[in-house]
């Protein structure tokens, strides 16, 4: 008879907790510090029970080997420091339009390519702190607090480039759509300044082509979806000014108002609308409240909708500088009716 190494239970106990929160792989010293010996390791792998995925990285036989699988054993398998990058990043951070999937990215800070076929791993030399952040994992709180967990080094936090350091490398694989996607992002969720994304670009220029992507990127952001950056682009190619955007107003009956574009200090408010929020009766009752509370603060409204803005272009830039032009006579008329009457006076 095959004689089997004797695994006691607390061991058992350990390790199935520690398998059951990290997505069923664990490294060597993971499980050295389970109590399992390297004999009993040996047994584990020749029978089956675990395989060996990446250096010093073990999975368990019969479980999903998920993308979050194989991110694990990655970190787990390269340096210290190293991080998710890239499309990764972009997914656990939540950009729009990215999903946690294969191939995965990694970046260090110095070269480990030798790893596991389908990563793609980078090199860098400029991860700064600000370049740097770490995302919880999905765990429970009573999980993360676990004392034995924590001895054995259940990982707990997703180590990652942040979000301004993930937008600016995105542009090394992805095309200027994909950036300016992450750009909006970005902006709408409030991880990073448009001045923050700018100022990283800079920073990291030297020796990146690719940074170019985020520059023209961000002479259309600050908008919160493809439509209003699509206006601003609108703006910006027949010469009008760039509006401030997502302006905060308040209204004793209207509460508090979001604005898509406010063209201060003219008294211009424009709003642009796709479908989706702008539908039903109680979408509409409910622009016609913010509507009408703007124009009693002395607001002209204009609204566009989504065709209008996507097919008609040169309209809606012609109806913006028509207006602009408009409120530019009635503010110089204003002006100088207020002169004449000190002059009056």
């Amino acid at each position: 008879m095959r004689w089997q190494p004797r695994t006691p239970t607390c061991v058992n106990v350990r390790l199935k907790q520690l398998l059951q929160h990290q997505a069923a792989v664990a490294s060597l010293a993971q499980l050295e510090r389970c109590g399992v010996t390297r004999r009993q390791l040996k047994w584990l792998v020749a029978s089956g029970s675990f395989e060996r995925v990446a250096p010093n990285v073990v999975a368990l036989c019969g479980a999903p080997f998920t993308a979050e699988s194989e991110a694990l054993a990655g970190l787990l398998a390269m340096p210290v420091g190293t991080r998710l990058s890239h499309d990764t990043a972009a997914a656990i951070h939540g950009f729009d339009g990215f999903v946690f999937r294969r191939p995965l990215h990694f970046v260090t800070e110095r070269s480990n390519r030798d790893t596991t076929p389908g990563w793609i791993v980078h090199s860098s030399v400029t991860l700064e702190e600000e370049d740097v952040a770490l995302k919880p994992r999905a765990l429970q709180a009573k999980i993360v607090a676990d004392p034995t967990l924590r001895e054995i080094g259940l990982v707990t936090d997703w180590p990652v480039t942040s979000p301004r350091r993930t937008v600016a490398d995105l542009g090394q694989f992805g095309d200027l759509a994909t950036v300016s996607k992450a750009v909006d992002s970005v902006v709408r969720d409030r991880m990073a300044t448009i001045s923050e994304l700018a100022d990283t670009a800079e920073r990291l220029r030297p020796g990146r082509g690719w940074i170019r992507k985020l520059d023209r990127s961000l002479a259309d952001a600050g908008g919160h979806s493809w439509l209003e950056r699509h206006f601003l682009s609108v703006m910006r190619s027949h010469g009008l000014p760039r509006p401030q955007t997502q302006v905060i107003y308040a209204d004793q009956r209207a509460g508090t108002m979001r604005v898509d574009f406010d063209f201060a200090p003219l008294n211009l408010i424009v709003e642009v609308s796709g479908r989706r929020g702008h539908s039903s009766d109680d979408d509409r009752r409910r622009d016609a409240v913010r509507r009408n509370a703007l124009q009693r603060a002395g607001q002209t409204v204009l609204e566009f909708v989504t065709d209008q803005v996507r097919d008609h272009p040169a309209a809606v830039a012609k109806e913006v500088a028509d207006a602009i032009q408009a409120l530019s006579r009635f503010g110089a008329l204003s002006r100088a009716e207020s002169r004449q009457r000190s002059l009056s006076a």
